[in-house]
């Protein structure tokens, strides 16, 4: 991933691309695997109220 955004993103701003694309694959990640396990949980019945 970090290949592509290096050699696509102009010299000047490749630092904050890269920052960025962490940024969002951190935040997408941990959005996915919520939903996950959140969804094993449900398949399991395990019915825990986690608000």
């Amino acid at each position: 991933m970090y290949i592509i955004i290096y050699s696509l993103s102009p010299e000047e701003t490749k630092s904050t691309a890269q920052t960025l694309a962490t940024a969002f694959y951190v935040g997408i990640s941990g959005i996915v695997g919520s939903y996950i396990r959140r969804l094993i949980m449900i398949i399991l019945g395990l019915n825990i109220c986690l608000d």
